[in-house]
């Protein structure tokens, strides 16, 4: 936490020219720059080449890019390109964990254009949220408007805001990341933004395409799961490894010209019943492609429409997000990766599981527990014969089995939870709190077959990790032991895996 004192020489230090919307906050910079409800802060910033936007993601404290022309890259004939905002900043009083005092709201527009809304869901944390312009933005000096909104926040009383550094940057139409930055969707959140089901990141991948073409690929991660498989808690803990929610938003193929070939979105199939409430579950989940009129300039504009956080093309709500894309994993992995990249995203969503569940940080008991306690599994098997795949661990200290279907709580007694059949997947083992600090000294693979089935069941593991949320809020491979155990069991219940 920085003193006041620091605050106002990071601002003045990253800030540069600074103007102010009410005179009393000159002569009070040394303390700090600070927004009120009725009393927003307007800023002059000059706007730099950013060529790598990506390598400066929303985070923890002050990841802001260099305050420097051009940000080290050669100077180029480009005056304008897609505009970027970092935020540097904290909501005294606040926090994602608790009920009444959850986060407050900021509304931020450059050069008064569309405003978009940013939830301060790191509470009273340094913290810094990106943001993108859907116009153009030229090279050169800005006017930055943060207006505190005490009619979004949740709050009790009447919210104020620390801004304790910004930037603008502008990456230009030569850089690698233009195309990812300027065709980034813009997603109208649910109603419920303020306190729960909160937008945390985006991410994007920019592949190959045919004919010169990009095709860029957008997933949005929740802070948390309304409904689906959290109706049921250990199936949302069990089928994803996770209590956030994950989905792959907005797919679009860019031509060599840049326009757009073709887009679709993962469409709620909600979006033509008149009312529909975005507490309830999308009646369909399906992709649908993005119409023209859904565009403000290069940038889709669609709405967050259900509980499962699945789209509409039409409509808005109070919270127009404009989230600057982060780099999503490369190579072999699962949309997950990208929470342990960027680890504090389960630190916000374990804040919010107490005011979504009842808790018990008991391994024995289903209800949901706390991040740090589960171990997560990500694992590649290739199964045959097996109605489903299970994952046992023992730790130092005790005979105990813990198991991700918890059979440690109906003392051995076969699987009511057959979770899943194999491939690539996450899920996760509950265990006692402590169990950071244990070595682990059993790790077995049960694969629970039909009862009265002749065929045996196998197993071929082509990939296996487990992994720890430490109590720092950081991820980490924890060591396997050398002898790896897979059996076979029978299981009471005969039915499919749940999709």
């Amino acid at each position: 936490m920085y003193s006041r004192a620091t605050v106002g020489l990071l601002a003045l230090g990253v800030l540069g020219l600074v103007l102010f919307s009410r005179p009393e906050l000159a002569a009070a910079q040394a303390a700090g720059i600070t927004a009120s409800a009725g009393h927003p802060v307007e800023l002059r910033l000059r706007a730099t080449t950013v060529a790598n936007p990506m390598a400066w993601p929303e985070g923890p404290g002050a990841v802001l890019p260099p305050n420097a022309p051009h940000n080290g890259v050669p100077v180029t004939t480009e005056t304008s390109g897609q505009g970027v905002v970092w935020l540097e900043m904290r909501a005294p009083g606040t926090s994602w964990a608790s009920f009444r005092d959850t986060a407050a709201v900021v509304s931020v527009s450059v050069d008064a254009g569309a405003a978009q809304q940013i939830v301060l869901f790191a509470g009273a944390s340094p913290f810094t949220y990106t943001g993108f312009t859907t116009h153009p933005l030229a090279i050169g000096v800005h006017r930055l408007t943060i207006r505190v909104d005490a009619g979004l926040s949740h709050t009790d009383f009447s919210p104020t805001v620390d801004v304790m550094a910004a930037r603008l940057g502008v990456v230009p139409p030569s850089s690698s990341q233009y195309l990812a930055e300027a065709f980034a969707p813009v997603v109208y959140g649910r109603h419920s933004a303020a306190s729960r089901y909160t937008p945390l990141l985006v991410d994007v991948s920019n592949s190959a395409g045919s004919g010169g073409s990009r095709v860029l690929r957008y997933v949005l991660v929740v802070s948390a799961h309304d409904q689906g498989d959290s109706t049921v808690p250990a199936y949302q803990w069990a089928v994803w490894g996770r209590m956030t929610d994950i989905v792959s938003i907005v797919n679009e193929t860019i031509g060599p010209r840049g326009a757009v070939v073709s887009a679709d979105f993962a469409s709620c199939g909600c979006g033509s019943v008149p009312g529909f409430p975005d507490w309830l579950m999308a009646p369909e989940e399906a992709t649908a492609p993005i119409p023209e009129s859904a565009y403000d300039g290069t940038h889709p504009v669609l709405r967050d429409a259900s509980a499962t956080n699945y789209l509409a093309d039409s409509g808005t709500t109070p919270f127009r997000f404009a989230q600057a894309p982060l780099q999503a994993p490369v190579g072999y992995h699962l949309r997950t990766d990208v929470m342990d990249q960027h680890p504090w995203t389960y630190r916000i969503s374990n804040e919010e599981l107490p005011r979504e569940h009842v808790i018990s940080t008991s391994p024995d008991n289903l209800l949901v527990g706390d991040y740090r306690q589960y171990a997560i599994v990500d694992y590649d098997i290739d199964e045959h014969g097996a109605q489903d795949i299970q994952f046992e661990i023992r730790l130092a200290g005790s005979a105990k089995w813990y198991s991700s279907d918890y059979r440690q709580m109906t003392v051995g007694v076969p699987s009511t939870f057959p979770f899943d059949d194999g491939g690539h997947h996450r899920t996760v083992v509950k265990l006692p709190m402590n169990w950071a600090h244990r070595a682990i000294t059993g790790f077995r693979i049960r694969l629970d077959t039909v009862a009265g089935a002749t065929a045996p069941a196998t197993a071929h593991v082509r990939s296996l990790r487990l992994l720890e949320v430490t109590d720092h809020w950081s991820v980490i491979q924890r060591a396997l032991p050398s002898t790896i155990y897979i059996y076979a069991t029978p299981s009471l219940v005969p039915v499919d895996v749940p999709s």
